[in-house]
């Protein structure tokens, strides 16, 4: 068990491997539950949330926060490859099952330990840029972690699965990915902005099994071990840098 530890955000003595996951999302939309569920119907909530959008209610959330279980998520391009079937098949037998989002990009990791942020938007007439609206996303989520003491900033991160220009990222680390949906309906539109957060858990397994499930389809990309952090490792990384300053300037007292 990780020690209990003292930090930026944190007033009290905090425990790493409980309760992270609920302090952070408090952070990121204070008063807004964590919806718990499995597979594509939690994933497919965001695609009809924006079609009720589109239909004019006022009555969605402006965001979710959600956690999967543990799966693989890609997008239909990847879905039309010839390999699709025969991969989800072996990837269903390793114990990651595989589900389709309506977002671009590439293939990503759900799973306990992953926040995902759902921000919706609407309304009449032209959308925001692209970059205004990303920016409306990651700029929820750098606030959220500089209240626990963690700088972050947005931009790259070459060597990671599935990296966009507006990634989130700690020190040149990916912290969080970030993809967006839109849809228009006469002069109507709705659009998503997705975050997954890597809160805590094993980065190196989220990257082994991406490459194997990509292998399957043809797709050969490397990734590199140490293109992302979760939160958990920065809090412990930079707590132990806290510690080793301390120890020095004891020494130095001595």
């Amino acid at each position: 068990m990780q020690p209990v530890r003292s930090l930026a955000g944190f007033p009290e003595p905090f425990d790493l491997e409980t309760g992270l996951l609920e302090k952070i999302a408090a952070l990121i939309a204070p008063g807004v539950a964590i919806e718990r569920g499995e597979g594509q119907a939690i994933i497919s909530r965001d695609s009809e949330i924006l079609e009720q959008l589109l239909q004019g209610s006022n009555h969605e959330p402006a965001i979710r926060l959600w956690v999967n279980h543990q799966c693989l998520v890609t997008t239909a391009a990847v879905a039309r490859k010839k390999e699709f079937v025969e991969a989800c098949q072996q990837a269903e037998l390793w114990g990651w099952p595989v589900h389709v989002r309506a977002s671009g990009g590439s293939t990503i990791v759900h799973r306990p330990g992953i926040l995902n942020i759902s921000l919706f938007q609407s309304g009449e007439g032209l959308s925001s840029s692209l970059g205004a609206a990303y920016q409306s996303l990651t700029g929820i989520l750098v606030s959220a972690l500089g209240a626990l003491g963690i700088h972050a900033d947005t931009g790259p991160v070459p060597g990671c699965y599935c990296d966009g220009q507006y990634n989130v990222r700690v020190k040149g680390r990916r912290i969080a990915g970030t993809a967006c949906h839109r849809k228009n309906r006469g002069e109507r539109y709705a659009q998503v902005l997705h975050a997954a957060m890597l809160v805590s858990g094993d980065l190196q397994t989220d990257m082994d099994i991406v490459s194997r499930f990509e292998r399957l389809l043809g797709i050969d990309r490397c990734y590199a071990a140490d293109a992302c952090r979760s939160i958990e490792m920065v809090l412990a990384l930079d707590f132990d840098q806290i510690a080793a300053s301390q120890l020095a300037l004891d020494g130095e007292v001595e």
